[in-house]
């Protein structure tokens, strides 16, 4: 519907304005050029809104194609995701010892790797205080500035 009225509109509009334009030109009389705007618009206006119509009528196809496919879509992906959820659950268990096997040894890992860190944590403390310094002191005279 609104794109019937939008290009019947449209339709009248520049058809109006057309003739309305070559019926000035040719006798220079409003009068006639208004009639003549009024008969072309109308006709335009009709013409306008079957175009309209047949925009809307191929829209609504196109739009029942869409869904089809996609309907058959959602069903395919339905039909992988069920396949999918039933080998995880066949894998669960299998995951889980994996993870509880692997368990003592990322915990020793982690444990022979937390000195490192605070090393590295202890070395950039000094670097870090300095450069948060260099920041406050660059956004003191920012504010300086800006005031």
């Amino acid at each position: 519907m609104r794109k019937m009225i939008k290009w019947g509109f449209l339709a009248a509009l520049a058809g109006a304005g057309f003739a309305g334009f070559r019926k000035y030109q040719e006798n220079q009389d409003v009068e006639s050029a208004a009639k003549e705007a009024a008969k072309v618009g109308a006709g335009a206006a009709g013409a306008g809104a079957a175009f309209g119509l047949l925009l809307t009528l191929k829209g609504n196809r196109k739009a029942r194609k869409r869904a089809k496919k996609l309907a058959k879509g959602s069903a395919k992906l339905a039909s992988v995701l069920s396949v999918m959820n039933s080998a995880a659950d066949a894998a669960r268990p299998k995951f889980e010892h994996a993870v509880d096997a692997a368990r003592p040894k990322f915990e020793h890992a982690l444990d022979a790797a937390r000195p490192k860190f605070e090393h590295a944590l202890d070395a950039a403390k000094p670097t870090v205080g300095r450069a948060a310094a260099r920041v406050e002191k660059a956004a003191a005279k920012t504010r300086k500035l800006a005031a």
